[in-house]
């Protein structure tokens, strides 16, 4: 006979939630048994999965970019691919068998002892999910963390939670719904929001800020992400940026969840910008929009492009993904930003773009660098953010290569791998984030990248002061920019920077 309980509890961890024992089910027996042995989730999903499965066989060069790209992991191997999609074969071929293999694992004893986390997904999911509590070795070391940084107690941190990952079974959906939406995009997408008559996208500052936070890739709704969110609080910024990406797929509930639950006490003090990047989009963008709807009292912005004018400096925040993914080709876009660049030669122009124009560890460019090559070749963005790319790095203004001072800041939320530098890149680097998550002495995971965001400082001269913290309130990098008197436009120089290799609680 076959169970339905086992069936519908893999059919919620494939929808995002957590595995379910069947015996918390609550429904008659009569309801959760039925004559169908082990009968797939979905029929077309897994006659789909299997020729995915056919046509990485037959030719990996062509399929290992798309996967590469959606899980964020550019050393994706095609060994690797494959038992992902075994794994999801498996998942919604023979679902009961699914549950079973990965209940067995949780009812194990000391299954974390000397457990390797370079394991295969195979092993990984009936490892890892269901997320398990903390032991009794790691809860010694989490107080002791909480004791040397001033955490306090009201965060639940939990080493063991692996979700949004690479092995996470939740994203098996999305790549299902991904591998169709890609090919159609911006097809299906909520009505984009444009400027027109009075409705300009440009604001006027009218708090006197000096000092603003920028972060991306934050909405995961976990313990690291909520103490950045404590740490933006406390601090009470006048305007907190948010360059896109509410994980699993920017669904309403999602996008409440963890994302404007998560920074209700940030929007009583700060002024709140959200751009929607890539995972805003897989579900239309209509929670995203839903959001600014339900949130207009506390919100100045309209659209998902805005600018921001300041006394010295002006913020442009540019939707490089609702039109074309990872693009700034659409004539609308580019017109209005000529409109807000004009006649503001005076001002410091900083740009924030959900993706990047290159990435740390590639050669080549992307093509939103050509995109924006227009402005940028011309000296117009002294400073350009982007997100999408989950580690913190700076880089260094390069004239003729890179006219601006970039920086990715993709690491407020995902787990992203851990960084290390040393590998030639399209820009050279200013400082890289290189720390795990968690640090040395504490052993806990060692694999994940720190967590962090950016305190920007406009400085009266029309110069900047970056300050990069991590989750656990540490100082990590600090660099100051004045305007180069050299350079065309209003370009920055280097002027001092300062890093902290030792964590230590410093901010706020």
């Amino acid at each position: 006979m076959g169970n339905k309980a086992k069936r519908q509890a893999i059919d919620k961890l494939l929808g995002g939630g957590e595995l379910e024992a069947v015996e918390a089910v609550e429904a008659p027996i009569a309801d959760q048994i039925d004559a169908a042995p082990d009968a797939p989730l979905d029929a077309a999903w897994l006659a789909e999965i299997r020729a995915q499965r056919a046509r990485l066989a037959a030719n990996p060069d062509e399929e290992l970019p798309a996967y590469r790209e959606f899980y964020k992991k550019p050393d994706l191997t095609q060994h690797q691919v494959d038992q992902l999609l075994a794994a999801q074969e498996k998942a919604v071929g023979a679902p009961e068998a699914f549950y079973d293999e990965i209940m067995d694992a949780v009812a194990e004893e000391g299954f974390f002892d000397g457990l390797k986390l370079a394991l295969s997904c195979a092993i990984r999911i009936p490892r890892f999910y269901p997320t398990r509590e903390p032991s009794a070795a790691q809860e010694q070391a989490i107080a002791k963390l909480r004791g040397d940084f001033a955490l306090g107690d009201d965060v639940a941190i939990n080493p063991n939670d692996h979700r949004y990952e690479l092995c996470d079974p939740s994203w098996w959906r999305l790549w299902k719904v991904h591998a169709v939406a890609m090919k159609k995009w911006p097809e299906g997408l909520a009505p984009f929001i444009a400027h027109g008559g009075d409705r300009t996208f440009v604001y006027d500052d009218a708090r006197g800020a000096q000092q603003v936070a920028l972060m991306a890739d934050f909405g995961v709704g976990q313990y690291h992400a909520r103490l950045i969110a404590r740490q933006l609080e406390t601090k009470r910024y006048p305007y907190v940026f948010h360059l896109g990406d509410v994980y699993y797929a920017g669904t309403e509930d999602e996008v409440q969840r963890n994302y404007a639950d998560v920074l209700a006490g940030t929007m009583e003090h700060s002024l709140l910008f959200s751009m929607p990047e890539n995972h805003e989009l897989y579900s239309g963008g209509f929670g995203w929009q839903g959001f600014l709807r339900q949130h207009r009292a506390q919100i100045l912005q309209e659209g998902s492009y805005f600018c921001v004018r300041y006394a010295k400096h002006q913020i442009i925040g540019l939707d490089v993904n609702w039109n074309h993914r990872q693009r700034f080709n659409y004539d609308l876009g580019r017109a209005w930003l000529d409109g807000v660049l004009a006649g503001h030669e005076d001002l410091t122009t900083i740009l924030l773009t959900g993706s990047a124009p290159f990435e740390y560890g590639k050669p080549d460019s992307k093509q939103l660098y050509d995109d924006l090559a227009h402005w940028h070749r011309q000296g117009k963005f002294a400073l350009w953010f982007w997100g999408d790319d989950h580690y913190g790095a700076l880089f260094k203004r390069v004239p003729g290569r890179a006219d601006f001072v970039g920086s990715c800041i993709g690491h407020a939320g995902f787990p992203g791998d851990r960084m290390s530098a040393g590998a030639p890149s399209f820009v050279d680097l200013e400082w890289l984030e290189e720390e795990p998550r968690f640090p040395a002495g504490y052993d806990l995971r060692d694999d994940l990248g720190n967590n962090g965001w950016v305190e920007l400082t406009m400085l009266d001269s029309g110069g900047v002061e970056l300050l990069y913290v991590d989750w656990l309130g540490c100082r990590r990098f600090r660099a100051r920019f004045d305007l180069d008197p050299a350079a065309p436009g209003r370009q920055l120089r280097l002027a001092d920077r300062e890093a902290f290799p030792v964590r230590t609680r410093s901010f706020p």
